[in-house]
């Protein structure tokens, strides 16, 4: 299978339907616990959930609500938030995500240098991208190339092309079993040429395919993840 047969039957605007499961109430927690300040985010994120799930501290994130926030900051969100939501979304019900984003937080001078990254990424997705690193670590550390990619798609002016997307583990397996360029795996070292080779690549094949970039990048995630499940 390559990339184009992936796509086929793909419905324009798939990956907008994506909904991430979560728990506004274990967020709200470790705020509380640890004076974060997270429950005006956490607040505003649950309000815009459209369909809570059957048990009853558990919501469905929609991607256009983090979008929302991205659009909104700087500004009436702070960068911070901005991060807070995109660990949100990529975490979900993950029982360590919420340390795990306390820790990125916590980092020296962390206020600015998100402040940089989200001001980087309305350029482009390379300039985005390769405002996530020095010498190829995080500057924020934790913020790596599958979280750091979630906050500079989050955050993208709208009219960028290509348009930036979500490099994470199961998008990188995804699209490495059904390229012939031999893309290198999120938990390694990508390149900020690697990362523009992903989005110029999408872009193409969500053109001939008639839908979004993001629907690429959406099925990419799915093909990643039953992948892994198949054991290949």
């Amino acid at each position: 299978m390559n990339l184009e047969e992936l796509m086929g039957g793909m419905i324009r605007g798939e990956a907008e339907r994506q909904r991430v499961v979560w728990s506004p109430t274990a967020w709200l927690k470790r705020s509380e616990r640890f004076g974060l300040g997270w429950e005006p985010i956490v607040d505003h994120l649950a309000e815009q959930c459209d369909h809570p799930t059957a048990a009853r501290q558990n919501r469905l994130l929609p991607r256009a609500a983090v979008h929302g926030v991205g659009d909104r900051c700087p500004g009436e969100f702070r960068p911070r938030d901005l991060l807070v939501a995109c660990c949100v979304w990529g975490f979900g019900r993950h029982p360590r995500g919420r340390a795990r984003t306390h820790a990125m937080l916590r980092a020296d001078d962390v206020d600015r240098l998100l402040e940089d990254i989200v001001s980087l990424s309305r350029v482009n997705g390379e300039t985005g991208f390769n405002a996530l690193f020095s010498n190829w670590r995080p500057r924020v550390p934790g913020l790596g190339v599958a979280f750091g990619t979630k906050l500079v798609y989050f955050c993208a002016a709208s009219g960028v092309r290509p348009r930036p997307l979500i490099y994470d583990r199961f998008v990188s397996i995804g699209l490495r079993d059904v390229s012939d360029r031999p893309f290198p795996p999120a938990t390694g070292r990508v390149r900020t040429e690697d990362y523009g080779a992903y989005l110029a690549l999408a872009e193409e094949v969500a053109a001939k395919a008639g839908v979004l970039a993001e629907d690429v990048e959406h099925a990419l995630f799915g093909h990643g993840k039953a992948v892994v499940e198949s054991g290949g």
